[in-house]
C-alpha cells in the first residue's frame, strides 16, 4: 500500500505536468490571436510550490483589444476546467511589469526558448 502523502504527491506532480502541457496550448492560442507574447508564471513552474488546488497564472502581452476579456471561455476549455488567472500586462502598473517580464523569461528558459 502506498502512503497517502506519497500518492498525493504523485497525483499533484501529474496534475502539474498536465498543467504545463495545457499551458503551452493556451499560450499558442493567445499568440494565434495576435498576442505579442504569452507565458506562464507562478507555482506551476515550481514543483515545491504547486499543490492540488493551485491555479495556472498566465500573462499575455499585446493581445489585440478586440480579444481582451473574450478569451477566458476558450482557455477554460483548453485547461479542461483547471483554474487559472489571466493577467493582461498592459493593465498593470509600470513598476510591476518588469517583475512580471522577468518571470516570463523564467518560463521561456523552463520550456527551452532562448
Amino acid at each position: 500500500m502506498v502512503p497517502r502523502s506519497t500518492a498525493l504527491a504523485r497525483k499533484t506532480e501529474e496534475r502539474r505536468r498536465l498543467a504545463l502541457v495545457l499551458a503551452g496550448k493556451v499560450c499558442d492560442y493567445l499568440k494565434g490571436l495576435g498576442a505579442a507574447d504569452a507565458f506562464v508564471i507562478g507555482s506551476v513552474l515550481h514543483p515545491d510550490q504547486f499543490h492540488p488546488h493551485s491555479d495556472v497564472d498566465f500573462v499575455v502581452v499585446g493581445l489585440p483589444e478586440i480579444h481582451m476579456y473574450r478569451v477566458e471561455g476558450r482557455i477554460e476549455e483548453i485547461l479542461a476546467g483547471m483554474p487559472f488567472d489571466l493577467i493582461y500586462l498592459e493593465t498593470l502598473p509600470e513598476e510591476r511589469r518588469e517583475f512580471i517580464l522577468q518571470k516570463g523569461r523564467a518560463w521561456k528558459e523552463f520550456i527551452g526558448i532562448p
